[in-house]
Protein backbone atom coordinates (compact mmCIF):
# COMPACT_ATOMS: atom_id res chain seq x y z
CA UNK A 1 0.00 0.00 0.00
CA UNK A 2 1.41 3.69 -0.98
CA UNK A 3 1.51 5.95 1.66
CA UNK A 4 0.51 9.46 0.61
CA UNK A 5 1.38 12.64 2.21
CA UNK A 6 -0.02 16.23 2.36
CA UNK A 7 1.99 19.61 1.47
CA UNK A 8 0.90 22.66 3.52
CA UNK A 9 2.10 26.12 1.90
CA UNK A 10 1.03 29.47 3.03
CA UNK A 11 -1.86 27.91 4.97
CA UNK A 12 -2.70 25.89 1.68
CA UNK A 13 -2.88 22.32 1.56
CA UNK A 14 -1.69 20.33 -1.42
CA UNK A 15 -1.78 16.70 -2.59
CA UNK A 16 -2.40 13.77 -1.85
CA UNK A 17 1.87 12.71 -2.94
CA UNK A 18 3.42 9.92 -2.52
CA UNK A 19 6.57 10.09 -0.78
CA UNK A 20 9.21 9.86 -3.73
CA UNK A 21 7.30 12.84 -5.35
CA UNK A 22 8.20 15.05 -2.60
CA UNK A 23 12.01 13.96 -2.64
CA UNK A 24 12.04 14.85 -6.33
CA UNK A 25 10.30 18.07 -5.65
CA UNK A 26 12.83 18.84 -2.80
CA UNK A 27 15.63 17.50 -4.97
CA UNK A 28 14.01 20.08 -7.72
CA UNK A 29 13.86 23.21 -4.45
CA UNK A 30 10.14 23.25 -5.43
CA UNK A 31 9.85 23.20 -1.28
CA UNK A 32 10.90 25.59 0.68
CA UNK A 33 11.83 26.03 4.30
CA UNK A 34 8.36 26.82 4.92
CA UNK A 35 6.50 24.01 3.42
CA UNK A 36 4.80 21.80 6.22
CA UNK A 37 4.09 17.70 5.56
CA UNK A 38 2.08 15.21 7.28
CA UNK A 39 1.04 11.85 6.17
CA UNK A 40 -3.07 11.06 4.81
CA UNK A 41 -4.15 9.32 8.54
CA UNK A 42 -1.58 12.04 10.39
CA UNK A 43 -2.86 14.86 12.11
CA UNK A 44 0.50 16.55 13.23
CA UNK A 45 2.46 18.61 10.58
CA UNK A 46 6.72 18.97 10.10
CA UNK A 47 8.60 20.47 8.00
CA UNK A 48 9.76 19.15 4.86
CA UNK A 49 13.23 19.42 5.92
CA UNK A 50 12.64 17.53 9.21
CA UNK A 51 10.75 15.12 7.39
CA UNK A 52 13.87 14.38 4.64
CA UNK A 53 16.34 14.56 7.32
CA UNK A 54 14.27 11.74 9.82
CA UNK A 55 14.38 9.49 6.96
CA UNK A 56 11.44 9.84 4.34
CA UNK A 57 9.66 6.41 3.17
CA UNK A 58 10.76 7.03 0.01
CA UNK A 59 14.49 7.67 1.14
CA UNK A 60 14.82 4.78 3.16
CA UNK A 61 13.21 2.38 0.90
CA UNK A 62 15.15 3.09 -1.74
CA UNK A 63 17.72 0.56 -2.91
CA UNK A 64 21.22 1.26 -3.00
CA UNK A 65 22.59 0.09 -6.79
CA UNK A 66 24.73 -2.07 -7.12
CA UNK A 67 28.70 -0.94 -7.74
CA UNK A 68 30.51 -2.66 -11.20
CA UNK A 69 32.92 -4.70 -10.08
CA UNK A 70 36.67 -3.26 -10.03
CA UNK A 71 38.66 -3.75 -13.43
CA UNK A 72 41.71 -6.02 -12.14
CA UNK A 73 45.13 -3.71 -12.48
CA UNK A 74 48.24 -5.43 -14.37
CA UNK A 75 51.10 -3.76 -14.90
CA UNK A 76 53.63 -2.71 -17.49
CA UNK A 77 55.49 -5.59 -17.79
CA UNK A 78 52.70 -7.99 -17.76
CA UNK A 79 51.01 -5.70 -20.12
CA UNK A 80 53.93 -6.43 -22.29
CA UNK A 81 53.99 -9.79 -22.08
CA UNK A 82 50.81 -9.77 -23.71
CA UNK A 83 51.56 -8.11 -26.54
CA UNK A 84 55.14 -9.84 -27.96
Amino acid sequence: MNNFYFISRNFVEFGPFLGEEIVNFNKRHVLTDHDYIRSQNGHNWETVAQWIAEGSPAKTTAKKKASAPAKKKISAQQAGKHLD
